[in-house]
């Protein structure tokens, strides 16, 4: 089995246990990191410059804390190195990643009042951590993919923060239509 972490991070260790793991990211932290097992990859969400041979080899696409941080003009090549590399049957793993949700645009909004600034909404939604679930549904299926989404919670000392923050956590699964 092939797994590609994208967006590995700098506190994150890749997934582990598996044939190959490649990490790929652009930190040059990250890439001093040796783990056995792991092929660490100077790459981005638009090339992942995985070897090509891996071409339509790759099992799993795996991003941990990683979907959030792709703008939207990152999304195009995203989804057409996820379509080179990964297999026919192969899934996009994403898991500990976040939606904002209604909560979080309410408290943004009053938030902006307060200070006399009005925000205006940007409806490319090109900013990270500000998709919500709908949006996040729509770019999946926009680039060809079923999407399941699954909620998650985090621990209970986080679990307040983040409800007041208005973010929703959640893992998902991606597959080729």
């Amino acid at each position: 089995m092939i797994i590609a972490d994208i967006g590995c991070g700098r506190y994150q260790y890749p997934a582990r246990g598996y044939v190959r793991v490649y990490a790929v990211d652009n930190d040059p932290e990250v890439l001093k990191r040796r783990q056995l097992g792991v092929t660490y990859i100077k790459g981005s969400f638009e090339e992942f410059n995985l070897p090509s041979g891996l071409h339509h080899q790759v099992d799993i696409i795996y991003l941990r804390a990683a979907f959030h941080h792709i703008y939207h003009h990152e999304l195009r090549p995203f989804f057409n190195q996820v379509r080179l590399y990964l297999k026919p049957a192969g899934i996009i793993n994403i898991q500990c990643d976040f939606y904002v949700t209604p909560m979080f645009k309410v408290m943004r909004a009053l938030s902006y009042l307060k200070r006399g600034r009005v925000a205006i909404p940007n409806p490319d939604y090109s900013g990270n951590h500000y998709r919500t679930r709908y949006e996040i549904e729509i770019i999946f299926k926009e680039f060809g993919f079923e999407f399941k989404m699954f909620k998650t919670k985090p621990d209970i000392k986080r679990r307040l923060r983040y409800k007041r923050l208005g973010w929703q956590y959640y893992d998902g699964e991606a597959y080729v239509k």
